[in-house]
């Protein structure tokens, strides 16, 4: 079990983007937020509400670093890598 986790993050790491890596960390984190502020909650309500407050702005961050990153990549650097490609010339025969 221990060997496939490691294999299963390994690949993760090969296969995915820092900007994917950042996104599915703030997510992972915000996913155990909730299940700590639920047990949490059941001792003290007040704190579990707070963690859960703490948890939906994560998950706001996520979504709103997932836009930007969605407009950058369309808008700017699908430009920037159309500059950089050289026009090509028609071939004379």
């Amino acid at each position: 079990m221990y060997k496939l986790f490691i294999k299963s993050l390994a690949e993760w790491n090969d296969t995915t983007g820092d900007r994917t890596k950042l996104q599915h960390a703030y997510v992972a984190f915000a996913i155990l937020l909730i299940i700590a502020a639920g047990l949490v909650g059941l001792v003290n309500y007040d704190l579990g509400q707070q963690m859960t407050g703490i948890a939906l702005v994560l998950l706001g961050v996520s979504i709103i670093n997932l836009i930007a990153w969605t407009l950058l990549q369309g808008i700017v650097l699908t430009r920037l890598d159309a500059m950089k490609k050289p026009a090509r010339k028609p071939t004379k025969k």
